[in-house]
């Protein structure tokens, strides 16, 4: 079941719930990358694809297969604040038996060494721990996440190097996808773009938030409060994956967004442990630790206190009735340009429906109809939000 922002007509009988919803939907749609934005990743994910791919190519003997991972694949991608840059993840998976290379790390050098052949990109590259990062202008980076296949724990499962540590780590970012997919029951967008080569997968194209299901914008929103709570302190944020493994592992069908939100994260506290860190795995490969930052005890400390603080806003929001007050727990979450935005869409749909209902069809002469704005049934206020209408 994908979700909907309500029309004018059923806003008017809305309950609370329904209406809390509607909203919070519209804080989704604004928070999407734009359409200029999407071009621009899209445009890069592609030329890039085709570098590393092509015929020529130093990789092509090792026959690159290259897809997208993290949130540009499960379409849950959330507009940075200001002045931070947004990114597209990038698999580069080669065909080659990983045993028998002897240092991880050279993986990574091959993969840069295509890049830097080239005079577009060689002067934009970063090398990560695990990833090769191109920088853009325009506040945009991509990653480039070198891989191969370990077939034995699994048909989508990898290896990939870890510059830090000297030896391979493992991943299953296929296999991640769809456990994601088939937890929100999410449907497909198929790509119209005609511009990868072969072995590139294509980017999802973007769904508006009114298009995806309830746990694909559950996910976006708490990845928004997190990008607020922790705007001061970003080395102690949890990354985006943590958060959408909890969020989907503690995801049981609940349609209303206000409430699974509420039901997820008080799964996540009553499943903290109470001596030691939670652990966050791969569902699709239980030996990948993705919460391996929480090793540091400061960056697990501030996740408990956030989740607990996160829990406090969420029941103070469903319990509250008063819009103005709703409006302003929403704003300390979202954002408060966010948050008045989506209030003042919610509003313009009401006032749209209430306005077409005034204006009646009458017939101006025998076979001519036209539009009057008399006598027409005034519609009462709506009052979801508990306040007294005016």
């Amino acid at each position: 079941m994908q979700l909907g922002t309500l029309d004018g007509v059923m806003l008017i009988d809305a309950s609370k719930t329904e209406a809390l919803d509607d909203v919070l939907v519209r804080v989704c749609n604004i928070l999407q990358l734009s359409s200029a934005q999407f071009s621009l990743a899209e445009r890069h994910y592609h030329a890039i694809c085709d570098w590393l791919g092509a015929e020529g190519s130093s990789l092509n003997p090792y026959r690159p297969e290259l897809y997208p991972q993290g949130s540009v694949a499960l379409g849950t991608t959330v507009k940075p604040l200001t002045g931070e840059e947004y990114d597209v993840d990038l698999v580069c998976e080669l065909a080659i038996i990983y045993e028998t290379v002897r240092r991880p790390v050279q993986l990574l050098d091959m993969v840069e060494g295509r890049m830097r052949e080239s005079n577009v990109y060689k002067d934009r590259l970063e090398r990560k721990k695990r990833c090769l990062r191109v920088y853009y202008e325009h506040d945009f980076h991509l990653d480039i996440l070198p891989a191969c296949p370990d077939p034995g724990a699994g048909p989508t499962c990898l290896v990939i190097p870890d510059r830090v540590e000297g030896g391979w780590q493992v991943s299953n970012p296929k296999g991640f996808v769809k456990w994601f997919q088939s937890k929100g029951a999410l449907r497909l967008v198929p790509s119209r773009s005609q511009k990868a080569m072969d072995s590139a997968a294509p980017l999802p194209q973007p769904q508006n938030a009114d298009q995806k299901n309830t746990l694909q914008v559950s996910v976006q929103l708490v990845k928004r409060w997190r990008d607020l709570y922790f705007s001061e302190r970003l080395d102690l944020a949890p990354v985006s994956v943590v958060l959408t493994t909890l969020l989907g592992d503690h995801y049981y069908g609940e349609q209303s967004v206000s409430l699974n939100l509420a039901a997820s994260v008080d799964d996540v506290i009553s499943s903290l442990p109470t001596v030691g860190r939670l652990t966050v795995v791969n569902p699709s490969h239980p030996q990948e630790d993705l919460s391996e930052r929480w090793s540091d005890g400061a960056a697990y400390g501030a996740f408990v206190k956030g989740i607990h603080f996160l829990r406090n806003e969420i029941r103070e929001l469903l319990a509250c009735e008063d819009m103005g007050r709703r409006s302003a727990i929403l704003q300390r979450m979202f954002g408060e340009t966010v948050t008045k935005r989506a209030f003042a869409d919610q509003a313009k749909t009401i006032e749209n429906f209430r306005e077409s209902q005034r204006m009646r069809v009458g017939r101006l002469a025998p076979g001519v109809v036209g539009l009057s704005a008399t006598a027409a049934t005034p519609i009462p206020r709506n009052t979801f939000y508990g306040d007294a209408a005016k």
